[in-house]
């Protein structure tokens, strides 16, 4: 259906795919041959947070280790999908866009489908709400690179 896809930062050869809602959440070992296996990385659901149809995630170029899924609140995990930190305190509307500075790993912006923004200079420890786009889709949202 479309849904969100990334690749390892670390190494090309995973790729992170999910199904509806977010759930799902699976990392795919990719050869030659193929879709060689794959690891579900929620597999005992704890995360138990639905998201939107199709929930953004984005994977750290910085750290090249944090993987991140947006869904009602923005999750984090650093050990392929053992442990889940819930870092967003939750907005009005499920996270519809997820953006990560590539410069700074602390750096982290979310977008809501009810046009919500919302940054965090810390890693996630504390979040500010911007104006936004009351009303509008938040689809995509990225740092400004200067």
């Amino acid at each position: 259906d479309g849904f969100y896809t990334t690749v390892d930062q670390a190494d090309p050869n995973y790729v992170y795919a999910e199904n509806f809602n977010g759930n799902n959440i699976n990392r795919i070992t990719i050869s030659n041959t193929g879709s060689t296996g794959n690891k579900n990385m929620d597999p005992n659901g704890k995360i138990n947070d639905d998201g939107a149809w199709s929930s953004p995630m984005a994977m750290s170029s910085v750290d090249k280790k944090s993987f991140y899924s947006g869904q009602t609140f923005l999750w984090r995990t650093r050990d392929i999908g053992t442990n889940w930190t819930k870092l967003s305190p939750g907005n009005g509307g499920k996270i519809s866009a997820i953006g990560l500075s590539k410069f700074n790993a602390q750096r982290l912006l979310i977008g809501s489908e009810r046009g919500e923004v919302a940054f965090s200079s810390d890693d996630g420890g504390s979040w500010t709400d911007s104006k936004g786009t009351p009303g509008r889709y938040c689809s995509e949202i990225e740092f400004d690179p200067l």
